[in-house]
């Protein structure tokens, strides 16, 4: 039912990730495994801060959107803007972004469950000379706002995919 509701919507290509438990149900619906994620789990006590000193990080508004949508292009090739509105609608997940000199640098989007706090996206341009700190004042940020763990599921791209990660502490 599922592949055939998003089917006759348009939707040519569905992206999850799934639970180990169901991965068989998947399978027998017809989704086909593109690549396994790697697990981090981040709180409080396991994470250094270091300094913020030039990275402002505050919560994303409808002001931030079409900046936002502009950055997040450069990393997804296309118009999320409306899945950005969406989920910024959505009383449960909680929008984060980093700015140097009034530019975004990154953003990180949380929701909360029982246990943690899932993540996704976690979005910082590397190329920015403000990199780690915006990614650590975010994280920083993140952790404030909850008490429970930040929890990222990252997809194994390669020797090293995760580094960032693990260099802050998960």
């Amino acid at each position: 039912a599922a592949p055939e509701y998003v089917q006759a919507r348009g939707a040519s290509t569905v992206v999850m990730v799934a639970d180990v438990k169901a991965v068989n149900l998947y399978r027998r619906l017809g989704f086909i495994e593109q690549l396994h994620t790697r697990h981090y789990s981040l709180s409080r006590g396991e994470f250094e801060c270091g300094t913020s000193v030039g990275v402002e990080v505050d919560v994303v508004r409808i002001s931030d959107l079409t900046a936002l949508s502009e950055f997040d292009r450069s990393f997804f090739r296309e118009d999320r803007s409306r899945l950005f509105g969406i989920v910024m609608a959505n009383k449960n997940f909680r929008g984060l972004v980093a700015k140097h000199d009034g530019r975004i640098v990154g953003y990180i989007f949380t929701n909360e469950a029982s246990a943690n706090q899932q993540v996704s996206p976690f979005i910082v341009d590397l190329s920015h000379k403000m990199a780690r700190t915006a990614q650590r004042a975010l994280i920083k940020e993140a952790l404030k706002v909850c008490e429970k763990p930040l929890y990222f599921r990252i997809p194994e791209l390669g020797a090293g995919y995760g580094g960032t990660l693990e260099r802050l502490g998960a």
